[in-house]
């Protein structure tokens, strides 16, 4: 039977540990989201006020950003 050698330490450095949604990431932070109304900046603004950010919205079409807004705050 062949002898087993020992395994090198790996260099690489631990991955770390993502903290959980809502865990305050950007509690106290001001988050100022270009495109805001769009279904992507739409998403990142709900993700921001879940991690407790003051956010303030900005895009190109009112109307659109209005509906954003009242969606977020639902």
């Amino acid at each position: 039977m062949a002898e087993r050698r020992p395994r090198a330490a790996s260099t690489r450095a631990p991955r770390p540990v993502p903290a959980p949604r809502g865990a305050g990431r950007l509690e106290g932070k001001i988050v100022l989201l270009t495109g805001a109304a769009g279904n992507i900046g739409e998403t990142i603004s709900r993700r921001c006020l879940e991690e407790g950010a003051l956010l303030l919205m900005c895009g190109r079409n009112k109307e659109k950003l209005e509906g954003a807004r009242r969606r977020l705050l639902q």
